[in-house]
């Protein structure tokens, strides 16, 4: 009788369920609340130019550029009037539309181009204008020695989380041996990548890497000294072909009589180079004081850089939601200075700058750049100015939250069922994967849920049954596992207030009312209530049924008393 009775009451649910998600197919019932969905309605993602990002590509293009050419200190500063120019106007602007947005930054990358080919004093292509294509850091520089054959190797990567495809890497060959130290030995030295994985943060970075190699037989007649490789790169964008440009450079170990013959003759410009960077801690979160330490090399063989100014500047900033934030840097210099002097890097030298800073406590979790100007002087107090650019990530710590449970019933035996729920809320900053519940399976069976994906400010809805395996103390642990940005696994416990009592169907004896009450305890106490109740309705419904068929019978007779009487009236008439 109580299994049916049970079994009545989960008919009854799994009705209102099925309305319930007949309204929610009619009405868009989803985890945000209740909105009309049209049945024409178009789900397609559109981008958006939004301000931010806007002005952040304008920033980013601005920055790549002063990268890309050389200026003096005037006209840096004119290429970066024109970006804060424009950046103020949209600022002012607000009530322009994505198209108008996405036209006028195209106007403004037009224009700084223009600017930097007419006023740049050397076009030094160190880094690439694309958003998409370049090298992974911390490479090792391959070394070349004249007469002798050099592997040289570039790990291409993809900024963005889009596949590329048909990328064609083409070094640029030259005929002088001052440009290009090796023997040119074939028409065509392209390589082809078929198609280069997108990423979504610079964790996969190094995984979705493709390498394409060449060997190159070095010439006799080679000097010693860092060789500039530039690299010719098309690929397809969303059926679209774009060009960029990849640079990385060669230390060539030349011949001693050319290397004599040089000797006293005219020196090539003397560049700094960042070679590679490190954090303490290596990984570096939101609001955390971490070092960084720049390795910085000096490229020229024969001249020593002096007066040496490093200024460290970052590219741009964001607050928690990814919009831009004027005049407020992502990293903070501990001493309150971004620069760092040294007095002079000999000729192939190299050295380490370390500086103390600060994340901001509100970063969102991404890599940040970190612009390193360097001004310096040659042998003969000709003045220099290159920039170079690092890439830190910032990582947030995940944070969570989970409501109270809610039990129906709170106390069951063996073999039955109880109804579990409660939410699961994303309070960090940074997106939880992979979100799943499991229970304890020494006491009852069932129950897994598979939350998924929850972004920052996210909830997640566990609704589930469990069935009861085993008595307890009054407690069934639920296991709440998550994954962060970097695969790793974090699993949390939820103790639930589910008491498990052995069923037995033997224990079903008279009940005396006189019992007390208060030797009882409170499961016994329940069980016998709840079955003496189950049979009084049971003794109730099957008095209602032989009350219902008395008066049907009773019914039936007088009906029949009644014909019979009327019968006899007529024939007593008749006679």
């Amino acid at each position: 009788m109580r299994r049916k009775v049970r079994n009545l009451i989960m008919l009854t649910g799994t009705i209102a369920a099925m309305l319930l998600a007949d309204l929610s197919g009619t009405y868009g019932i989803g985890g945000n609340g209740l909105g009309v969905v049209m049945a024409d309605e178009d789900d397609a993602d559109v981008f958006e130019y939004t301000i931010a990002y806007s002005k952040a590509k304008l920033d980013n293009y601005c920055s790549n550029l002063k990268t890309i050419y050389i200026f003096t200190v005037e006209n840096a500063a004119k290429l970066s009037a024109i970006c804060n120019d424009a950046k103020r106007f949209l600022d002012a602007n607000p009530g322009m539309d994505s198209a108008e947005r996405m036209s006028y930054v195209s106007q403004i990358t037009s224009q700084m181009e223009q600017f930097a080919a007419k006023y740049g004093m050397e076009e030094v292509p160190r880094a690439s204008t694309s958003e998409y294509i370049g090298l992974y850091s911390n490479w090792e520089i391959p070394t070349a020695v004249y007469g002798k054959s050099c592997q040289v190797v570039l790990p291409v990567i993809n900024y963005c989380e889009e596949y590329l495809s048909e990328v064609v890497v083409t070094p640029q060959i030259s005929v002088d041996s001052k440009v290009w130290p090796f023997e040119i030995e074939q028409t065509d030295y392209s390589r082809i990548i078929l198609s280069l994985a997108g990423n979504e943060n610079t964790e996969t970075l190094y995984d979705h890497r493709q390498e394409v190699s060449w060997i190159f037989q070095t010439r006799d007649d080679v000097a010693t000294g860092y060789y500039e490789m530039k690299f010719t790169v098309r690929y397809d964008r969303n059926n679209q072909m774009e060009t960029t440009e990849l640079v990385t450079y060669v230390y060539v170990q030349g011949s001693p009589e050319v290397d004599r013959d040089n000797e006293g003759g005219r020196t090539s410009t003397p560049r700094i180079i960042v070679t590679g960077f490190e954090t303490d801690p290596a990984q570096v979160f939101a609001g955390d004081t971490f070092t960084l330490t720049l390795h910085v090399q000096n490229t020229s063989s024969d001249t020593t850089v002096s007066n040496i100014l490093f200024d460290l500047e970052a590219a741009s900033s964001t607050d928690g939601q990814g919009n831009s934030v004027a005049g407020v840097a992502p990293f903070l210099p501990t001493s309150g200075s971004s620069t760092i002097f040294q007095n002079s890097i000999s000729p192939g030298g190299s050295l380490d700058l370390a500086i103390e800073m600060t994340a901001r406590a509100d970063l969102a979790q991404k890599p940040y750049v970190l612009n390193v100007n360097m001004n310096y002087e040659d042998d003969k107090a000709n003045p220099y100015t290159q920039t170079a650019n690092v890439s830190i990530p910032i990582y947030q710590e995940s944070k969570y939250d989970i409501s109270s449970v809610d039990l129906w019933p709170s106390s069951c035996g063996t073999g039955e069922e109880s109804n579990v729920m409660f939410s699961i809320y994303n309070t960090g900053k940074t997106t939880l994967y992979n979100v799943q519940v499991k229970f304890d399976q020494n006491y009852v069976s069932g129950g897994d849920v598979f939350v998924g994906k929850l972004e920052s400010g996210g909830t997640g809805n566990v609704d589930t049954m469990v069935t009861a395996i085993a008595p307890n103390d009054g407690t069934v642990t639920a296991y709440i596992s998550y994954e962060d940005e970097s695969g790793n696994v974090t699993t949390v416990e939820k103790e639930i207030d589910l008491f498990i009592y052995e069923m037995s169907y033997e224990d079903f004896g008279e009940w005396d009312p006189g019992m007390d009450m208060d030797t009882m305890g409170d499961a016994e106490l329940n069980e016998k209530s709840n079955t003496w109740i189950y049979i009084a309705a049971g003794i109730a419904a099957a008095v209602v049924v032989i009350i219902v068929i008395v008066i049907i019978v009773v019914k039936k007779k007088k009906k029949k008393k009644m014909l019979k009487e009327l019968e006899d009236s007529s024939t007593d008439e008749i006679l």
